[in-house]
């Protein structure tokens, strides 16, 4: 009989345990609703209100949202339109017989070589490029920075620079020595 009533009590705190937790799952249920209702509630006036302001401003001959785009698309397309002038990327590699080409686009960094920092060592090339310039009182910035990791050794001591109108190039010959130690 006791084992009976045993199993009865476990079976009740069982019992007690689901109800505890199914409450809890009921609670969170319910937050989220809430949440979930507020934030539907929110979104909706927003977008009300933001309707009636538009129609009203439109029809006392004020457009504010529109002069905002507009002002902002002539920004961007002013900004574009620069950019549309020059490369995408203003380095081109080429290799020749028994040396690499590395020609530079100075076109967007004012063609002044003094605009670019450019490092060899025996590995590779680093380039970096930095044009500021001032039109109509604002200020305007162009940066680039390439890394470029030959497959062969090279030799940073030969490299040959020649300007060609608005391209600086870069003659950087093989490092000279067996074929397969060349390589890393």
């Amino acid at each position: 009989m006791s084992d009976e009533n045993n199993n009865l009590e476990i079976i009740q705190d069982n019992q007690t345990d689901e109800s505890k937790n199914s409450d809890k799952a009921n609670s969170n249920v319910s937050v989220l609703k809430f949440a979930l209702i507020i934030i539907a509630i929110f979104l909706g006036t927003f977008a009300a209100v933001y309707t009636i302001v538009d129609m009203t401003m439109y029809k006392m001959g004020m457009q504010p949202f529109k002069i905002l785009t507009n002002e902002f698309n002539k920004a961007v397309d002013d900004e574009f339109k620069y950019m549309k002038t020059s490369s995408s990327t203003p380095v081109k590699v080429e290799t020749k017989d028994k040396d690499y080409v590395v020609t530079i686009n100075m076109k967007s960094f004012g063609n002044d070589e003094d605009n670019f920092d450019v490092e060899i060592t025996e590995k590779g090339i680093q380039i970096k490029g930095m044009y500021l310039r001032s039109k109509d009182g604002e200020k305007k910035e162009n940066l680039f920075y390439q890394n470029i990791i030959f497959p062969v050794l090279i030799d940073s001591e030969k490299v040959k620079k020649d300007i060609r109108g608005n391209k600086m190039v870069l003659t950087i010959p093989f490092k000279e020595s067996a074929d397969k130690e060349n390589r890393f």
